[in-house]
């Protein structure tokens, strides 16, 4: 399967950062106020480290496949630094809130150890590693798949 065509750069619904709950999987919201205010906390941590991490990769319609996106808590933000992004996600509730929250993404069914595209697909790759026993066959997807390079995030409680 070649990269899904370009996107419209459209995303309404979008607005603000969404939540994501401290230590929970990803799709699953906090249910105590305290864990709301922790959850926006550590989103913007992650977003403001991401930012820093990706800042020397070009993104004039360079193309972003995130795998492992999860409910897609990034793929807003990923898009308003400039890339056509598109994901992989294996479950299928996180992969209806990914394509809520990203429409112009296309979010496909997969894993991180057998992604859905052909080599060279993208130009970047962010792989969130979750299953630190897949590491090598992830790496080796991810490598596969990006033209110019990819990065590894590794996100739990402690992050």
């Amino acid at each position: 399967m070649k990269r899904p065509a370009a996107h419209a750069r459209e995303m309404p619904g979008t607005g603000g950062a969404p939540s994501a709950g401290k230590g929970r999987p990803p799709g699953h919201e906090p249910s105590r106020p305290a864990d709301v205010v922790m959850a926006r906390f550590v989103l913007e941590a992650q977003f403001h480290l991401l930012e820093r991490a990706l800042a020397a990769w070009p993104r004039r319609a360079a193309a972003l496949l995130d795998v492992n996106c999860g409910s897609g808590a990034l793929l807003p933000f990923l898009w308003a630094c400039g890339f056509e992004v598109d994901a992989v996600e294996a479950d299928a509730a996180a992969r209806a809130r990914a394509q809520t929250r990203c429409p112009s993404a296309t979010i496909m069914a997969g894993r991180d150890d057998d992604l859905p595209v052909e080599d060279d697909a993208y130009d970047w790759v962010l792989l969130h590693l979750q299953e630190p026993h897949r590491l090598v066959p992830a790496l080796a997807e991810a490598r596969r798949v990006a033209r110019r390079g990819f990065a590894v995030t590794f996100w739990n409680r402690h992050s």
